[in-house]
Parts: structure tokens; C-alpha cells; sequence
């Protein structure tokens, strides 16, 4: 999938959710791009290339606030100042083990998450901003999306830097650590995240629905649980129209729903 279309199809699910649960309200409308300037000032102040997708990313939106859930991506000016650098660094020393590939743990000379995240935490000011910042990219991780909570947090390996210009993500999601290939991979993630959670809503929808449904004494009657979302289905009636289970649907990156909605 093309980032173009993850992003499409990120806010088709987004407002599909709010339909069909009003209490959440109607999606955040993400603000207008950053100019090339913008962009390229950035890169300067960061003292690195951001990968081309999030870059063409950046023109069309100037960062996303609530892309999922609470997870915002970060826009040209939040990811030049060391606002986010603190909680960041706490996630990286909490799941160090997430943090860089197995090759590269405790190779010779250079800093390990947790060492980084003691020494990125003393400082305050900006001098010591552009130093928390050099540290973190010394150890591999430069962070690009984040919640308020501290539970979600999405940050380039730009060691993994490829020659498209593209760099592998690290994702923390409630204590679960992943690398994923790229940006564009990321926005898949989401987009498959998105869509489990809609069919976990129909679901539910669909239960409450059978629930108020008389079941004659003579039906067979039977129990489907959703293996993937862990959605427990109220009993139905066999042979008249019922959704199939979870487990006979088509289900997008089964590994990814597994390990984020259990």
C-alpha cells in the first residue's frame, strides 16, 4: 500500500469510527502542510534528512494530531524542540529491548538506550535539547510521534537509514515494543489497527442486536468467539443469517491485531 492511500484509508476508518460511535466525536482535521522551507529548516535544526515519505507527509500536514487514538505525529516545529525528548527517553529505558536490533545491543562504543536515557535527562535548556537530541540519534532513535499518556511512541532508527532514503520505525504501544520496515509501513499498521477495531465494533453492535432476540428452546444454539479481539459473541441461531465467526473472516495482519488488541 502506497502512503498516499494508507493515509486515505486512515481517515475513511477514522470517521467510519465516529459514525458509528457518536461519543467519540468527529475526527481532529489534521492542519495544512509545511512549506519547503519549513521542512528544510527542520532537517538543519535536527541535523539529519527525514525520510522522503514523512517529508511528503509534512507538505500535505503539518503533523497529525490523534492519527490514532491519542498519537499524534509531530509537525516541523515540535520536532526540532526536546519537548517530547524526556517522556521519550523514559519509554526507551522501560523497553530497551525494543530499542535497537540484536546486533547492535551492546556493541563497543556507542550508548545503549538506557544510557542514553540517564544521560538525555539532565539538562533543561536548549543547548542541552540539541545535546539530548544528538544522544538519542547516537543511539539509533529520534522521536516522531507520541501521546500524551506516554503509552504510545514512534521513533526513527536513522542507523537504518536505506538508500531511498527511508529508516526503519520503532513503535511502543502499551508497554509492546516492534520495528517496522519504514514510515509507510507504519501508516499500514494503523490503517489494519483501525480496521480491526471497526470490525470489533460491528461486532458488538451485532451482539447487542442477537441479545434481545428470543432463541426458541428447539435452536442450536452455540457460542463464537472472536479469537483475534477477544469479543465474546451472544448466542445465535444457527442457519438463519448470523455473521460468521471472527475466525472464518478475512482479517488484516493477524500478527499486528494479535500482539496490540490481544
Amino acid at each position: 500500500m502506497e502512503w498516499l492511500d494508507a493515509i486515505r484509508s486512515i481517515r475513511a476508518l477514522k470517521l467510519a469510527l465516529a459514525r458509528r460511535d457518536p461519543r467519540r466525536g468527529l475526527p481532529v482535521a489534521p492542519p495544512g502542510g509545511a512549506s519547503e522551507e519549513a521542512i528544510a529548516s527542520a532537517e538543519r535544526r535536527m541535523g539529519m534528512r527525514l525520510p522522503p515519505s514523512y517529508r511528503a507527509l509534512l507538505a500535505m500536514h503539518d503533523g497529525w494530531p490523534q492519527i490514532f487514538g491519542a498519537t499524534g505525529l509531530l509537525g516541523v516545529l515540535p520536532l526540532t524542540r526536546g519537548a517530547y525528548l524526556g517522556v521519550a527517553q523514559m519509554m526507551i529505558e522501560e523497553n530497551e529491548g525494543a530499542a535497537r536490533p540484536e546486533s547492535a545491543q551492546g556493541a563497543g562504543g556507542v550508548a545503549s538506550p538506557r544510557e542514553m536515557a540517564v544521560e538525555g535527562g539532565r539538562g533543561q535548556g536548549e543547548g542541552d535539547g540539541a545535546r539530548s537530541r544528538g544522544r538519542m540519534r547516537a543511539a539509533g532513535l529520534v522521536p516522531f510521534g507520541i501521546d500524551a499518556e506516554a503509552e504510545t511512541l514512534f521513533a526513527w532508527d536513522p542507523e537504518s537509514v536505506r538508500a531511498d532514503g527511508e529508516m526503519e520505525v520503532v513503535v511502543w504501544m502499551s508497554g509492546l515494543g516492534m520495528r517496522l520496515g519504514s514510515f509507510p509501513e507504519l501508516l499500514e499498521l494503523l490503517v489494519d489497527m483501525l480496521a480491526a477495531e471497526l470490525e470489533v465494533n460491528v461486532d458488538e453492535g451485532d451482539a447487542a442486536a442477537l441479545s434481545v432476540t428470543p432463541v426458541p428452546p428447539s435452536s442450536h444454539v452455540r457460542q463464537v468467539g472472536g479469537a483475534a479481539s477477544g469479543l465474546a459473541r451472544s448466542p445465535s441461531r444457527v442457519g438463519q443469517g448470523a455473521p460468521p465467526p471472527l475466525s472464518l473472516r478475512p482479517a488484516p495482519r493477524p500478527a499486528a491485531r494479535t500482539a496490540f488488541l490481544g
